[in-house]
């Protein structure tokens, strides 16, 4: 009896380990910010400040690079690998999710991050979300190409997406450093 219980283990083992979800990583997911491996490329594009940030977040998403954390937690990483540790509140704070909301969207610009309350959020619209603006696909019905990540602490990539921005509570932009400001 042993000996059948103790093939039937083996054969359960071997199966489950053979028809495992390939898409299944058992690999540790380190967050956005480790400091043990960073998630930066090795790369310093040139450009604006949101140029940069944009081109940093892009060579990121391209990698394809898995991460765990918040959606703030990447759009910081993005701006700390663009070396964007300074930011500057161009409208709103973060606590100001009831509002006031953004009316002037012309105020954002390429690069900026944006925080909004996502109502295209399936599993829960209308929770808040941050992301990092790229540019208008349809700027009089507010929806943008943002490049974003998932958040949730889920271990997965950035990516680009769309998002109706109609109620923008709070953008950041880069404060360039000196050396930057003065090219």
């Amino acid at each position: 009896m042993k000996t059948i219980m103790g093939a039937c283990l083996m054969m359960f083992l071997f199966l489950s380990v053979c028809f495992a979800d390939e898409n299944t990583d058992q690999r540790v997911c380190l967050a956005w910010n480790d400091p043990q491996q960073s998630v930066c490329p090795d790369y310093q594009p040139q450009g604006t400040s949101g140029e940069r940030v944009l081109a940093i977040g892009d060579k990121i998403v391209d990698s394809s690079t898995r991460r765990q954390g918040a959606c703030w937690d990447f759009v910081d990483a993005v701006y700390n690998c663009a070396g964007y540790k300074e930011r500057a509140a161009i409208f709103g704070r973060i606590e100001n999710v009831k509002g006031p909301y953004l009316e002037d969207v012309n105020m954002i610009q390429p690069g900026d991050w944006i925080m909004h309350i996502n109502f295209d959020y399936r599993s829960r619209p209308g929770v808040t979300h941050s992301a990092i603006f790229v540019s208008w696909k349809d700027k009089e019905q507010k929806i943008a190409k943002t490049l974003d990540y998932v958040g949730e602490k889920r271990c997965e990539a950035g990516h680009y997406s769309e998002h109706t921005l109609t109620k923008v509570y709070c953008i950041y932009r880069a404060i360039p450093d000196k050396e930057q400001a003065a090219k």
